[in-house]
């Protein structure tokens, strides 16, 4: 029988120029497995779980984390404990309107689980992760880029 994923478990996944590596941090039933991809890219394989952990979150988004896993394109690596800093879900912000040329005209913000529309975020929800799932070939682009939240207008 095949693992199930369950919070707090981390994956590395192989990206241009090695390994990265990516925990677990949340399921929400609607949505699925909410993920922490860490800085960086290894040419070698690490091994040691708190060495991961202990590295800066690069973004954190919803992902196939069981589809992704039962088709091996990621490998599981071991369990830690979610950082103190993750464990609480974030406060997150949707692109809600764009023009013709991709210009966001506006976003959805849920701070604290309340849903209010502004036209430009603050540098703070800048910050804030995009509410959204992305599939594997997403999530090796944002890697290879070592792409931050703060990079999207």
């Amino acid at each position: 029988m095949a693992k199930r994923v369950s919070v707090g478990d981390i994956f590395e996944v192989e990206v241009s120029g090695g390994f990265s590596y990516f925990q677990m941090t949340h399921k929400i039933p609607k949505w699925g497995a909410f993920i922490a991809v860490f800085e960086g890219v290894s040419a070698m394989k690490v091994k040691d779980c708190n060495e991961i952990v202990a590295k800066k979150v690069l973004f954190r988004y919803f992902y196939p984390l069981q589809a992704s896993f039962n088709q091996s394109l990621v490998d599981f690596i071991g369990k830690a404990e979610v950082s103190e800093n993750l464990v609480e879900f974030p406060n997150t912000r949707t692109r809600m309107n764009i023009d013709r040329t991709g210009n966001v005209l506006s976003w959805a913000v849920t701070e604290a689980g309340k849903q209010s529309v502004v036209k430009k975020l603050s540098p703070k929800q800048k910050d804030y992760p995009i509410h959204g799932i992305i599939n594997h070939t997403m999530l090796t682009n944002l890697i290879n880029k070592q792409w931050i939240h703060s990079d999207t207008n």
